[in-house]
């Protein structure tokens, strides 16, 4: 359990916690704030991804106009 802590603060960029990690590992606090950190650090990666990906909102199925396109012409 505190090796797998330990990775995620060298992971999550902790580099002096992880090196001084018997200072660490005991202390209550610890966990909470890989976790919090971990989940900041997926919150933030997931917005940037949908920013570069240029997809904005999302039209759901049932308001979809399926009377639109009747023929797809060939070339």
């Amino acid at each position: 359990m505190t090796t797998d802590l330990k990775e995620q603060a060298s992971k999550l960029g902790f580099k002096a916690m992880a090196a001084r990690w018997n200072e660490y590992a005991n202390q209550s606090w610890v966990k909470e704030l890989l976790e919090a950190e971990a989940a900041e650090k997926n919150r933030r990666s997931l917005e940037r991804r949908l920013r570069e990906s240029q997809i904005h909102e999302m039209k759901p199925v049932s308001d979809f106009d399926w009377e639109w396109q009747q023929l797809i012409e060939s070339l």
